[in-house]
């Protein structure tokens, strides 16, 4: 049987990727450096992935499965250089903390002569494949630069099914609840070699439009619901879903950016009006109790300029397309101020010490002479952040 090596062993990996790569035919090794996950998936063999909607519950067990400790590079080595395709679930913070490994593993791999190999780079980033690949090619021995520029694929894809953190699974901790979509769409020109089947994925040739749609429709409708729902004290996103003010913004936003990418791109966005509902009515799913706190998690890496806020925002200003519902969500999102969250925290701090003018021109690209958009963000920062003390009183 063939082997799938992916790195990280979290919701993505196990809920999305390792389930997809099993129902292809592939034996999965799951590299991650939680130790008691690892010592966990190799007792069992197998875990649950529970897909679930407002309307129906199914259970699959997805077995054949093992896992490496990511800190044993020897082992991880060993595993990447037999292996017949690869992933990478990690956030793409870490994949940085993965290249080393995955050079040391193709370098066995084309020392033998194994044949064309394709990463598939599953982060939520614009060109997380190219950062993946440049990472790893510093670690690539200059006899080997050729074969592996010939050989090594890194492929960039979106991930849009939704795998919060599991809810009550029955007492498994290694059990997931999922939604039950399941397409996974990837940038066909960077695939190296024959084309694997795997279940569920999408190959695509324009493959800039399905990376922005995922971004600038997808995440940022799923971060506007989830910023605007903190503000009013919410825990799920159904909540904010199912609430008619956040809803109407949401799809605001959504409808937004969904015109700019149909004037960038009129031939692939004919139905991402329909696009939008779907996605609304998949916010809404009560049964995959998705928490607000974890959809808001590291403000600062959803605030940068090609994210799903600001990145938005930029499509919509490159197309010349009004946005306020957008700007509505950027200013709820710099309002986020978890104390749990160090990326939340540390945000509010630079806001406080270096101005909301300086962070937002600094972090976020964001400049106040940006046709307008400044002082309307500004306002809008102003305005909300002068209602949440009220709530947090108890007086909203």
């Amino acid at each position: 049987m063939r082997k799938a090596v992916v790195f990280g062993a979290g919701n993505i990996g196990r809920g999305f990727i390792g389930q997809l790569f099993t129902k292809s035919g592939f034996r999965v090794v799951f590299v991650d450096v939680n130790t008691e996950l690892v010592e966990a998936l190799n007792r069992a063999g197998e875990y649950t992935v529970q897909c679930v909607d407002n309307d129906r519950s199914t259970a699959e067990i997805v077995a054949n499965i093992r896992a490496v400790d990511g800190r044993n590079s020897e082992a991880v080595a060993g595993e990447v250089a037999e292996a017949g395709i690869l992933a990478t679930a990690v956030g793409v913070n870490n994949l940085s903390h993965i290249a080393a490994a995955l050079a040391q593993g193709l370098e066995k791999r084309l020392d033998r002569k194994g044949g064309p190999v394709n990463l598939l780079v599953c982060e939520n980033q614009l060109g997380a494949n190219r950062l993946l690949g440049e990472e790893v090619a510093k670690h690539i021995r200059p006899d080997l630069r050729e074969a592996f520029d010939r050989e090594v694929g890194f492929v960039e894809v979106t991930v849009g099914r939704m795998v919060p953190a599991a809810a009550d699974t029955g007492g498994d901790p290694l059990t997931l609840r999922v939604e039950p979509y399941c397409k996974l769409p990837f940038d066909q020109r960077c695939w190296k070699g024959t084309t694997v089947s795997l279940h569920g994925a999408v190959p695509c040739e324009q493959f800039d439009y399905h990376i922005r749609h995922k971004l600038y429709i997808h995440n940022l409708g799923h971060a506007v619901c989830a910023y605007l729902g903190a503000l009013k004290g919410l825990t799920y996103v159904h909540e904010s879903a199912a609430d008619q003010a956040i809803r109407s913004v949401a799809r605001g936003a959504m409808l937004e950016a969904a015109a700019a990418l149909k004037l960038g791109f009129p031939l692939e966005s004919t139905a991402i009006e329909e696009d939008v509902e779907d996605l609304l009515y998949r916010f809404g799913n009560t049964a995959l109790a998705d928490p607000i706190r974890r959809v808001c998690g590291d403000p600062l890496r959803k605030l940068r300029p090609e994210d799903r806020l600001v990145g938005a925002l930029a499509e919509c200003r490159r197309q010349k397309v009004a946005c306020p519902h957008i700007l509505i969500g950027i200013a709820a999102a710099l309002l986020y101020g978890d104390e749990s969250d160090p990326a939340a925290v540390l945000m509010q701090r630079r806001i406080r010490d270096e101005g909301f003018a300086s962070f937002i021109r600094g972090h976020c690209g964001i400049t106040d002479d940006d046709g307008g958009v400044y002082p309307l963000l500004y306002a809008l920062h102003t305005a909300m952040g002068a209602i949440r003390p009220q709530r947090e009183r108890g007086k909203l």
